[in-house]
C-alpha cells in the first residue's frame, strides 16, 4: 500500500450507535465516514491479511494476520473495521517478525504471547462477523489504515491503496477454503487466491505433478511446525533461515510451473520420485530471502525451504529454478529404500556427493527447462550472485573431500558428477544413487557410501574415478564441450634447452585432500631428451600422475600411474611433443601433502637403448638385450586393477609380455593388455586364467619404430563368466626387452 504525507492524515471518525460485551472484547457496530489515510511508513508492509475465512458459522470464521517484519506494536487498540462493524485487537506480547495472529470469531482461550511465533484471539461474536462481500481495514490507535483488503466481486466502497475498479475473489468453496495471499502484499486481489484453509500457519497451494502422480504443496512464508533442531533427522541442509513471503516478482503460477517440471524431468531421467512428508506430499515453503541470488535447503524427511533471491528478471528465474532442482534432487536423495530401513541420502562423511548430485541435477534440469547451455546457465547464476565457475573453483587444488561448504566446493562436485553424466550417462547417476543406503538403525543394515556405490556402479576404484574426473577438467574435455574456464596451472617450466643445461626444479605445492596440482612443460623447439623426476615429499601419501602428451598437431596421448613411495622418472623426447601436461592428484580425505618435479636432462651418451618406466613398482632402467624385469601387478590396495607403463623403445627390438599366476586355487579372470604407439595401435589381447591353469601366458610384440610406447594392464571384466583375483592372489607380470 502507498504512504500519504503526515500533514494530509486523518483520522476515522466513529459515532458508536451500539454497544455489546462478549467475553471481555468490545463489539462495536459503528457507522463509519470515508477511512483515513493510508500506513504510515513506521507500519509500511509489517502488518498485513494474509488469510480470511468467510465461510460457515462464527465458530467457522477468522482472519490471519502476518508480521513480515515487527512492527513496533502490540497492536493494543487497534481496530479491524468491516463494513458497519468494527472490533477492537487485545495487546500480544512479544509480537516480532514472522508471527500469525489469528482473529477468531467463535469461543476459545485467548493466546497473547507470540514469543512462539504465534498468537490466537478469540472474540465470539455469537453470529457471523464476516459478510460475503465487502472490505476489510486494519486500523491503527491513530486512525490510519494498515492494511485494506476487498473481496467478493463487487466494487469497493470506499478502497485504500485499492484500485476502485478491482472487486476482489469472487467467493467459491466452502469452510475447508479460505482466501490466501501470496507472496508480498500488491494493494490488490492479483496475488490472492481460493485454497484449502491453513489459519496459523504458511499459506499454501496444491497440486499434483501429472505424469508421476506426486502431490506437491507449495507453502508461502515460514513453517513454524516443522523443528529444525541440529543433529536430527530435520536438520535442513544448508541451515537456510527463512525470512517471510517470497518477493513480490515470483508467483505461486511460476513456483507450480517449476515443482512440476522438475519432478517430471528427474522421472524421466529415471531417478525415483521425491521423498513425500508425513502428509503423503512433497512440501515447499517459499519466502523471501536477503540476497541476491535464491538459496534452499531440504531435510531427510523431504521438506524443502526456498529463500527467493532479490534479482528479478531472466538471471532471477534461473537462480530460483536452479534452487528449486537442486533442493528436490535432495528430496529424490532422502527417499526411503525398499526395505523400509533406508534412505539415499549419504551420510555426513559424504555430503560432497550429497551435494553434488544435486548441484549437477539442479542446473541440468533448469538448463532443459530454459533450452540453456551451461555456459548460459552460469552467465546468469553470475549475475544473479557466487553460485558459478566464473568466480569460485578456479583451481584443482580444492578439497571438497571433506566437505567444507564453501561455492569452491559446491562447484567442484557439480562438475564431478557432470563428469560421471558426460562419461558414463545419467544411467549410471541414478544407479549411484539408489546403491547409496544409509540406514537409520546400524543394527538393521551395513551402510553403502557414495564412494562404494560409485565403484560398484562404474566397476572401478572411487580413486581411480577421481583421477578421471581431473584428467577430465584439464585435458580440455570440460571446456571443449561446455566451455568451462580452464585451470590455471601452478607452474609452467619450459623443457631443458641441452644436454648441459641444469635441471629445471619446480617446488612443491601442498595439496590439499582429494585437491590436486597442475604443471605444464612447453616442450616447443626443444631437442634435448630428458627425464621428469618427481620428489615425493611425503612419504605416507598417496597420489594418482596423470601426464597429458600433446602432439605438435593438437591431438593427445595419456598415461597414468600411482605413487605410493619413491618413483623413478620418466623419460622425455621433446621432439615428439609440444607440450605436456602433468596432473597430481592427492588421494586421501586427512592431512596435505606435496611432491615436486625436476626437468633433468640426459647427456648424449645416455641417449640410446630402451628404457621403460614400472609405475606400479616404482623401477626404471634401461633395457639392454639380455635384461628382464618381472614386476607383481596385483600389489594395488583395491580389486580394480588398471595401470599404464610408458615404454621407449628403439626399432628393432622385441618387448615380450608374459604373465603368470602363481597363487592358483579357484579364480577365473583375465589379464586384457593392450599396446600402443604413437602412430600404431595393437588390439587389445587377453591372458587368460581359469583354475588350475597356472602356465605363464607370453605375449611377444615387434617394435617397428623407434618411439614412445603405451602398455596397459587391467582386468577384462567384458568377457563374460570373468572376475577379478580374490585378495592374496599373486599374478605376476614380466617385461623383457630383447634385440632381434
Amino acid at each position: 500500500m502507498g504512504k500519504e504525507p503526515l500533514n494530509k492524515q486523518k483520522r476515522i471518525a466513529v459515532a458508536a450507535i451500539a454497544l455489546v460485551a462478549i467475553v471481555g472484547i468490545s463489539l462495536v457496530i459503528v457507522f463509519t465516514l470515508p477511512p483515513g489515510p493510508s500506513t504510515p511508513a513506521s507500519y509500511s508492509k509489517k502488518v498485513m491479511f494474509s488469510e480470511v475465512q468467510v465461510h460457515g458459522s462464527h465458530a467457522d470464521q477468522f482472519i490471519e494476520l502476518y508480521t513480515g517484519d515487527d512492527p513496533g506494536s502490540s497492536l493494543a487498540g487497534w481496530k479491524l473495521v468491516h463494513g458497519v462493524k468494527n472490533i477492537t485487537i487485545p495487546g500480544i506480547n512479544n509480537l516480532g517478525k514472522l508471527a500469525y495472529v489469528m482473529l477468531r470469531f467463535g469461543p476459545g482461550a485467548n493466546d497473547t504471547d507470540a514469543a512462539d511465533m504465534d498468537a490466537s484471539i478469540y472474540f465470539n461474536t455469537g453470529l457471523p462477523f464476516l459478510e460475503l462481500t465487502g472490505s476489510l481495514q486494519l486500523v491503527d490507535p491513530l486512525g490510519r489504515v494498515v492494511d485494506f483488503y476487498h473481496y467478493g466481486g463487487a466494487a469497493p466502497a470506499n478502497p485504500v491503496d485499492w484500485l476502485a475498479t478491482d472487486t476482489g475473489l469472487a467467493l467459491t468453496g466452502s469452510p475447508a477454503e479460505s482466501m490466501q495471499i501470496w507472496g508480498l502484499d500488491q494493494d490488490g486481489s492479483s496475488n490472492w487466491y481460493i485454497n484449502a484453509s491453513t489459519p496459523g500457519r504458511a499459506n499454501s497451494i496444491e497440486f499434483t505433478e501429472p505424469n508421476t502422480a506426486t502431490p506437491i504443496v507449495v507453502s508461502n512464508g515460514i513453517n513454524i511446525d516443522l523443528p529444525t533442531s541440529a543433529g536430527s533427522d530435520y536438520e535442513f541442509l544448508g541451515g537456510i533461515v527463512v525470512n517471510g513471503n517470497p518477493a513480490g516478482w515470483t508467483s505461486k503460477e511460476k513456483i507450480e510451473e517449476m515443482a512440476k517440471f522438475t519432478v517430471d524431468y528427474y522421472a524421466k531421467k529415471g531417478f525415483p520420485t521425491p521423498y513425500l512428508g508425513p502428509d503423503g506430499k512433497l512440501d515447499i515453503t517459499i519466502a523471501a530471502g536477503n540476497t541476491t541470488e535464491s538459496v534452499g535447503s531440504c531435510n531427510r524427511e523431504g521438506s524443502i525451504k526456498i529463500n527467493v533471491g532479490t534479482t528479478a528478471g531472466m538471471a532471477g528465474n534461473v537462480s530460483l529454478k536452479n534452487t528449486v532442482e537442486h533442493e528436490i534432487m535432495h528430496a529424490i536423495q532422502a527417499r526411503i529404500g525398499g526395505d523400509g530401513k533406508h534412505d539415499h541420502w549419504a551420510n555426513d562423511a559424504n555430503r560432497p556427493f550429497t551435494e553434488g548430485m544435486a548441484v549437477w541435477g539442479g542446473i541440468s534440469s533448469t538448463m532443459a527447462n530454459y533450452n540453456l547451455t551451461w555456459e548460459q546457465a552460469m552467465n546468469y547464476l553470475k549475475q544473479a550472485g557466487d553460485h558459478n565457475w566464473f568466480d569460485h573453483f578456479r583451481d584443482l587444488n580444492n578439497t571438497a573431500i571433506p566437505w567444507g561448504g564453501s561455492y569452491d566446493d559446491y562447484m567442484n562436485m557439480g562438475m564431478f558428477f557432470k563428469f560421471l553424466n558426460e562419461t558414463y550417462g545419467p544411467g549410471k547417476i541414478v544407479q549411484i544413487i539408489n546403491g547409496i543406503k544409509n540406514y537409520w538403525n546400524k543394527s538393521q543394515g551395513v551402510d553403502v557410501t557414495a564412494q562404494e556405490s560409485i565403484a560398484a556402479a562404474l566397476g572401478k576404484s572411487f580413486d581411480q574415478v577421481w583421477r578421471a574426473y581431473h584428467e577430465w577438467l584439464v585435458n580440455g574435455s570440460a571446456t571443449a564441450k561446455n566451455k568451462f574456464p580452464p585451470l590455471t596451472p601452478h607452474s609452467s617450466p619450459a623443457a631443458p634447452s641441452s644436454p648441459t643445461s641444469p635441471p629445471v626444479i619446480d617446488g612443491p605445492k601442498r595439496v590439499q585432500p582429494y585437491g590436486g596440482d597442475i604443471e605444464f612443460i612447453n616442450c616447443a623447439g626443444k631437442t634435448t631428451r630428458f627425464n621428469i623426476g618427481f620428489g615425493h615429499l611425503d612419504g605416507n601419501t598417496h597420489w594418482k600422475i596423470t601426464i597429458i602428451y600433446t602432439k605438435p598437431d593438437g591431438s593427445k596421448v595419456t598415461n597414468w600411474f600411482s605413487i605410493l613411495g619413491s618413483v623413478a622418472p620418466v623419460p622425455v623426447d621433446p621432439t615428439q611433443w609440444a607440450n605436456i601436461t602433468i596432473i597430481k592428484t592427492r588421494i586421501g580425505e586427512t592431512g596435505n601433502g606435496s611432491i615436486s618435479i625436476t626437468l633433468t636432462p640426459v647427456p648424449p651418451s645416455s641417449q640410446r637403448g630402451s628404457s621403460y618406466f614400472d609405475p606400479a613398482r616404482g623401477n626404471c632402467s634401461a633395457a639392454n638385450p639380455t635384461e628382464s624385469t618381472t614386476t607383481k601387478l596385483y600389489d594395488m590396495p583395491d580389486s580394480f586393477f588398471d595401470v599404464f607403463f610408458v615404454v621407449w623403445i628403439e626399432a628393432s627390438w622385441n618387448l615380450t609380455i608374459t604373465a603368470r599366476n602363481t597363487t592358483g586355487g579357484p579364480m577365473q579372470n583375465y589379464l586384457g593388455i593392450s599396446v600402443s604407439s604413437l602412430n600404431v595401435s595393437i588390439p587389445v589381447f587377453q591372458v587368460p586364467f581359469s583354475p588350475p591353469e597356472t602356465n605363464p601366458k607370453e605375449h611377444t610384440i615387434h617394435c617397428a619404430e623407434t618411439t614412445y610406447y603405451f602398455i596397459r594392464l587391467f582386468w577384462d571384466d567384458t568377457i563374460p563368466g570373468a572376475g577379478v583375483p580374490p585378495p592374496g592372489s599373486e599374478i605376476y607380470v614380466e617385461m623383457e626387452f630383447l634385440y632381434w
